[in-house]
């Protein structure tokens, strides 16, 4: 089981507190929003925590998403999906960034299958999620993903979550590339770093 840790905000939680248990249900209503969870995991499976890891406050301020952003995955939640409150549950939103992630760089002529071929790998280091809203039985939801930062041995891709004109979700995910011989973290291969693009961050702001 996967430990992570949660800061809640609005009148359903006490000002400040924080705790570490499984994900809560989020409430799709303005007053209960879950604004920050960080965990770690690979792109196939949850790793424990990183030792000390700490959770990131987060201001009230919510953020803009980028205008020109074409998503490339959709879909609608599955019955199983969806929790006693009539939202989306937690885990799942994850679950639907890996397919879009999945997407994108198949869209970029860098499906996944090909990577260990070309000697590296990438491990998925750091998670943020920002729920504004709850996905809900019945809704079709797009899945944008662009890369948002480039850096020697580890980049960044945006992810938002969209109901019609609505951002429901948002947040990013920060990837170490590692080689598959076992030789730890190395630099962006060039294939990468092409197929990841100009950089195009979807979370351009907190105010």
């Amino acid at each position: 089981m996967v430990l992570v840790r949660f800061t809640l905000h609005g009148p359903a939680a006490s000002a400040g507190s924080t705790t570490t248990t499984k994900p809560p249900t989020v409430s799709a209503t303005p007053n209960r929003v879950l604004r920050v969870a960080r965990i770690c995991f690979s792109p196939f499976g949850f790793l424990q925590p990183r030792p000390g890891d700490a959770v990131r406050q987060s201001s009230n301020r919510r953020h803009r998403i980028h205008p020109t952003t074409t998503p490339g995955y959709s879909f609608t939640p599955r019955f199983y999906e969806i929790d006693g409150q009539g939202v989306m549950f937690n885990m799942w939103y994850l679950g639907h960034v890996d397919e879009a992630v999945d997407a994108f760089f198949v869209d970029r002529g860098l499906p996944y299958r090909d990577w260990p071929g070309l000697g590296f790998d990438a491990h998925v280091v750091h998670v943020e999620l920002d729920f504004s809203a709850g996905v809900r039985s019945g809704d079709r939801v797009e899945v944008a993903v662009s890369t948002s930062r480039l850096g020697r041995k580890s980049f960044t891709l945006d992810f938002a979550f969209r109901r019609g004109e609505e951002v429901v979700c948002s947040g990013g995910l920060v990837y170490a590339t590692v080689s598959t011989a076992g030789h730890g973290a190395v630099e962006l291969p060039d294939k990468l770093v092409e197929a990841l693009g100009e950089l195009r961050p979807l979370r351009v702001s907190r105010s």
